[in-house]
């Protein structure tokens, strides 16, 4: 759950992020993207029920080619909440919901107990949209546990340090359950980020993260 605003080009950004790009526009993957055409990208802005039933569906098919990015726009109501729970709580392999909202008011308890929340704020405002989003992306993509695709993702970014920076930043701002046992730890990787390997830091503060249960 991105909490926050998400600029026009948000969805294209964090669809390429989560699949290991970094908007090259040179692959077939980036280009389909910018065309608004490749069908592993799907945003939904009706808030309809069925819509609802429309994701629930479509998730029961595998992606085409990519990792599916399935990116809910707004506010919704409670019942099209709870009708999402189930898809929400086991969305299938290879693909990541992305549900964008204003603030977390009205998000009901049980859709956020099954989300994993980055917050898009005015720490985000000053750095590229495409850092904002490869950030976004990075932290979404710690609740698969899998530090390999995570290493993975990370290789791909023309600025692995400055995506470094902002995810460390919005670590320290909006995960206090992390800071109580590991705070030593992201302090010391928000140093060295002066100067040690980007790449290395971002390997071990996903261990981090994933050893905490972020």
């Amino acid at each position: 759950m991105v909490i926050g605003s998400a600029h026009a080009g948000f969805p294209v950004e964090m669809f390429t992020a989560v699949n290991g790009h970094s908007m090259c526009m040179e692959c077939k993957i980036c280009r389909r993207a910018r065309a608004g055409s490749h069908p592993d990208l799907e945003v939904y802005r009706d808030g309809t029920m069925e819509e609802a039933r429309a994701i629930a569906t479509l998730l029961t098919r595998r992606p085409v080619e990519a990792t599916r990015l399935v990116m809910i726009d707004g506010y919704r109501s409670t019942a099209y909440q709870n009708a999402m729970l189930k898809t929400l709580e086991a969305p299938g392999r290879s693909t990541v919901i992305v549900w964008v909202v204003p603030s977390e008011d009205g998000i009901l308890a049980t859709v956020r107990s099954r989300a994993n929340r980055y917050f898009v704020g005015e720490s985000l405002s000053s750095v590229p949209s495409t850092v904002a989003a490869a950030a976004a992306a990075w932290l979404v993509l710690v609740h698969t546990r899998d530090l390999l695709s995570l290493s993975t993702v990370a290789e791909s970014w023309d600025d692995p340090r400055a995506v470094l920076g902002s995810i460390v930043y919005e670590v320290i701002r909006t995960a206090p359950q992390l800071l109580d046992d590991h705070l030593d730890t992201v302090l010391d990787i928000y140093e060295a980020a002066k100067s040690a390997p980007a790449l290395n830091l971002l390997n071990l503060l996903a261990s981090t993260l994933v050893e905490a249960g972020v």
